[in-house]
């Protein structure tokens, strides 16, 4: 799935058959105004083209995964320090706790991105369905792929605004006002879809693939969800499947990341990113990372938003070379050496053909470290700080110092309480800034604690939650504010 106009095409059309709307063109009008769900899923390509654009939804232009799941999720934590200039913003929200119902970034960058891409999916899944153009391997593998992405979202949604609306239908009144459904019925939406996905998707994809779900990204999703309802002996289980699929750690941590290895077999799904264009939908942690006179490879615009924070940096044992990626010195436009008080994080590095702000980074959504750190939380908390749990964890910690020598054992953390503690430490070193720390915190029931501890004092239990946007209430009487909003 590495073709951008392939796309580019998949993204207009399923725009267009979405809100039956008509194009005006004076050349070719009646071709476009008669553009329907009947007269456009004619072909196998039609159908993947439609799909695609569903993969696309999940990265729409500035919301989702484009860039605030990555805001949205290590902003209010330990992970992310936010640039004075920038602290008015939707950053020094996040990090002080003091949004609420109208804070901007959670309506149309984030609640209603993850609907367009649910409504896409929806789509993909009614009209494959229903259609006699396709083979029956073909049809089962589009639908399991959309369920999957359906899942995906949401997944994230409720982990962000906990429950939700359930759409499963594309046919829907638009008068409709649909009203929450409990967390619990969602969970259950979402288990219920990946599991009926696994079996129709492939084991591993083709590099020209690279980006659609397999039956690992669906094992991975599912061990993720057991991991939130704390069901971890699912998790454990669900883990093991991913671990002894056709995932491999990669030699080195930097190799994870690197823009020449980005296919590689750690990474289990991730959102591709595949054009330089600045007026893609490219990655934009560089712009917001880097200072704003960082010496770039290329045309780069960054914008020095945010750091490190020196919290992260001192979970690091010396040796440790994960923290080789967290920089206080940096080469200037000018040539001479910048400084920074606060690290920068360089973990995803600059590609040489980027162009302003967008990179072509992928955003790693599961990736097997991740999942393997999981399966070491689940044995922990089945069965206490075991071999098992040791072995795990013994594995991430051998690649991040090169050697076998830094290994964990009972007389280190003796205690399923040490053995958590610790765990929760080792996820920020390994995962630090790839959007995982908010919802490992709120596991581990450190997410208010945490951010009172750095001065957060709005910080409250009802903030485990973000608000229903208020636009979104708006328009649907039928919603139910969280509680404290």
């Amino acid at each position: 799935m590495n073709n951008h106009l392939i796309h580019k095409i998949a993204i207009y059309f399923l725009a267009t058959i979405l809100i039956f709307s008509s194009c005006k063109n004076t050349l070719r009008e009646e071709v476009y105004s008669s553009l329907t769900t009947n007269s456009y899923f004619k072909s196998e390509q039609d159908f993947t083209l439609a799909l695609y654009g569903a993969y696309k939804g999940l990265a729409p232009e500035w919301g989702y995964y484009h860039k605030y799941y990555h805001c949205i999720n290590d902003s209010p934590t330990d992970m992310l320090l936010v640039d004075q200039a920038w602290a008015q913003g939707e950053y020094g929200v996040l990090k002080d706790f003091t949004w609420d119902a109208s804070t901007g970034l959670f309506g149309g960058f984030i609640y209603d991105a993850i609907y367009i891409a649910i409504s896409r999916a929806n789509l993909v899944i009614d009209e494959t369905s229903k259609t006699s153009v396709l083979t029956d391997a073909v049809k089962k593998r589009i639908i399991a792929e959309s369920k999957f992405i359906r899942a995906l979202c949401y997944y994230d949604g409720s982990g962000w605004f906990g429950g939700l609306p359930i759409v499963t239908d594309s046919a829907i009144d638009p008068l409709s006002k649909p009203s929450r459904a409990s967390i619990e019925e969602v969970n259950t939406l979402i288990e219920k879809d990946l599991t009926e996905a696994l079996g129709d998707l492939p084991v591993s994809v083709p590099k020209a693939e690279w980006g659609r779900a397999t039956q690992g990204a669906a094992q991975a999703l599912l061990c993720k969800l057991y991991m939130r309802t704390k069901d971890f002996a699912k998790a454990k289980d669900m883990a093991a499947n991913v671990i002894s699929g056709p995932y491999t750690l990669q030699a080195t941590y930097g190799d994870v990341f690197s823009l020449s290895n980005e296919e590689n077999n750690e990474i289990i799904f991730a959102i591709n990113n595949i054009t330089p264009n600045p007026q893609g939908n490219g990655s934009l942690f560089n712009a917001h990372a880097l200072p704003s006179d960082f010496k770039p490879i290329s045309s780069l615009d960054s914008w020095s938003g945010f750091r490190a924070t020196m919290t992260l940096y001192n979970y690091f044992e010396l040796g440790d070379h994960r923290r080789d990626y967290l920089i206080f010195d940096y080469p200037t436009r000018s040539g001479e050496i910048g400084h920074s008080v606060n690290p920068i994080v360089v973990k995803f590095p600059i590609d040489p053909t980027q162009a302003g702000h967008q990179g072509t980074n992928d955003e790693l959504v599961l990736r097997l470290a991740d999942i393997i750190l999981c399966k070491a939380e689940a044995v922990n908390e089945v069965s206490g700080p075991t071999q098992e749990a040791f072995d795990l964890i013994n594995v991430i910690r051998a690649r991040a110092f090169g050697n076998t020598t830094h290994k964990l054992s009972t007389s280190d953390l003796p205690t399923k309480d040490a053995f958590r503690s610790y765990l929760l430490t080792e996820r920020a070193r390994e995962l630090y800034h790839e959007g995982k720390r908010r919802e490992d915190l709120i596991r581990f029931g450190k997410y208010i604690q945490f951010a009172k501890d750095r001065g957060a004092t709005s910080a409250d239990d009802h903030q485990l939650l973000f608000p229903i946007p208020k636009p979104s209430l708006d328009a649907n009487t039928a919603l139910v504010q969280n509680p404290g909003y």
